[in-house]
């Protein structure tokens, strides 16, 4: 009896001994793989939905963003994206030539349309969602008012040679349906510098107009590389099917204003619209004029969302 109660003692030793193997080699794990987790989570090519809605009909357009080429930028997006800031916003000024020195292109991430007037666009309160009491809210902040990093601003570093900002094998380049960055309303006038981190030089200080973004964007309607020094091009569609659908909407948009003028000589896709901004002590501007589409053919930028981080 004595011998069988000793044999079950060690059996039961033994036992115990391997389930806390088993168990220490189960939380090894666990945290080996919490750990790949938050480190797989941010991908170098993160990618996003943008749904937009011309005509009563809908084209969904998948993106492949650039976070290793544009970091910060590319954060930045994403960081809005999460905070639904897009969703059932408009485009709300349009360009058709490239004559008007900004390219062709659709611009958004800024307005909305009033629901008591269906005709005319308010701007989004892009301070009410990123700061509180005078706080920057968003966690990738990277320009300030000063080189000791006292006073945050909530805008954006312009990844862009421009700017200082250098990309091996010259960054990606506008081209038909690239999603790129766009400066908040500015005036040269002024000159007046802020502090940005540089991907290389550290703190330095550069011109506002070039620190200026906030939410806005704008979606290249055709190539234009004269815009590749001085805006940052970020995303692009993600292959070649989306490639077409973006070219289906182009068409669309083509054949409604081929059909409205054909009925009327005259017709114009968009009206020119003035709005009063707010002017702060960077950019000495309170004006801007954008080229909005009418209401018949408005161009509504319904959701955003990511699909991969």
């Amino acid at each position: 009896m004595h011998k069988l109660f000793s044999g079950g003692c060690m059996a039961q030793s033994l036992g115990k001994k391997v389930a806390r193997i088993f168990s220490v080699l189960v939380a090894a794990l666990l945290i080996c793989s919490a750990a790949f987790l938050f480190t797989a989570c941010e991908t170098d090519h993160p990618k996003i939905k943008m749904t937009i809605e011309f005509n009563d009909k809908s084209y969904e357009l998948t993106y492949k963003l650039y976070r290793n080429m544009y970091p910060k930028t590319v954060a930045h997006y994403l960081e809005l994206i999460d905070m639904d800031f897009y969703d059932n916003t408009v485009i709300h000024d349009y360009s058709t030539s490239s004559s008007d020195g900004k390219g062709q292109g659709f611009y958004g991430g800024g307005y909305y349309m009033q629901e008591d007037n269906a005709d005319r666009m308010a701007e989004l309160d892009y301070e009410k969602a990123t700061m509180t009491n005078d706080s920057v809210t968003l966690k990738n902040i990277s320009v300030w008012k000063d080189t000791a990093q006292n006073e945050p601003l909530n805008t954006l570093y312009g990844e862009f040679s421009a700017n200082g900002f250098k990309v091996a094998n010259n960054g990606l380049t506008h081209k038909k349906g690239s999603l790129a960055t766009h400066y908040n309303a500015v005036s040269d006038a002024n000159g007046k510098k802020v502090a940005v981190k540089s991907n290389k030089l550290g703190v330095v200080e550069r011109e506002y107009k070039y620190n200026s973004t906030t939410s806005l964007f704008f979606i290249s309607s055709s190539s234009n590389s004269s815009l590749d020094a001085n805006y940052c091009t970020f995303g692009y569609l993600a292959d070649s099917k989306n490639e077409d659908k973006f070219q289906e909407l182009l068409d669309a948009i083509k054949d409604f204003i081929a059909d409205k003028t054909e009925a009327d000589s005259e017709y114009s896709f968009t009206e020119e619209q003035d709005y009063d901004i707010e002017g702060n002590e960077y950019t000495g501007q309170t004006e801007v004029k954008y080229n909005v589409p009418k209401e018949e053919g408005r161009i509504t930028i319904k959701k955003v969302e990511v699909l991969k981080y």
